[in-house]
Parts: C-alpha cells; structure tokens; sequence
C-alpha cells in the first residue's frame, strides 16, 4: 500500500493546472507573440511621421502613418530600430512603421523583432 504522504494532494495540483496555463496566457499576451509572429511573416513597412508626444501616457510617441490612402494615428510606447530611441523623437521625426496590409491597426514603430522571445525569432 502507497503512503498517503507520498502522493500528490489534490489541492496542489488543481493548483499546477491553473497556474501553468494562466502563465502560458499572459507570457502570450504581455509579449504579443501572435501579431509580432503575422508581422513577420505578413508584415509591410511605410514612413510614418511623429505627431505629439504624450508625456503623461508613459512618454508615447503619437505617429501618423497612411495606408491605401487612409491616415491611422496611433500611440506608442514602445519605439525599436531602425528608428532612433523614443527619447530623441520630436514632432516631424520619420519613423519605420510594420503593419499588416490586411489590418493597419496591427503594427510596430520600427522592427517587432525585438520584442519577440529570442527560441521565436528563427519561426
């Protein structure tokens, strides 16, 4: 007969089953990977323009970009090369943006890659 002490108890693995795939789901989510993963495989490039700054939301950088003759203004707070750093941008500054054609909405100023996990960059 088994000791009862050397099994596992029950509460701790409903624990682990609701721990691991909660970690899985933000890791994924804080991260992007899914659109920085469509950007790299579908992804386009066009210049940008710097509009405002927005100090009081985390410093962004707000960037007009047009697609298909159609402005989006969007946000930033996060800026990655070939752009300079986010805390040279002025209003006026060109800026790399990566969009998908499909849905402007999802994009980077400047490259997704570095916001990927390094085991992903080679997908």
């Amino acid at each position: 007969m088994s000791d009862p002490e050397s099994r596992p108890r029950p509460l701790l693995l409903a624990i682990a089953w609701l721990v691991f795939p909660a970690t899985i789901v933000m890791g994924v989510g804080q991260f992007n990977l899914i659109p920085d993963l469509r950007l790299k495989s579908e992804g386009s490039t066009t210049t940008g323009t710097v509009v405002a700054r927005e100090p009081a939301i985390h410093d962004a950088v707000v960037v007009r970009f047009s697609v298909n003759d159609v402005d989006h203004l969007v946000a930033k707070t996060k800026v990655a090369k070939p752009n300079p750093e986010k805390s040279t941008l002025a209003v006026g500054d060109p800026v790399v943006v990566y969009y998908l054609l499909g849905a402007p909405a999802t994009q980077h100023a400047g490259s997704h890659q570095p916001r990927m996990w390094p085991l992903l960059r080679n997908f």
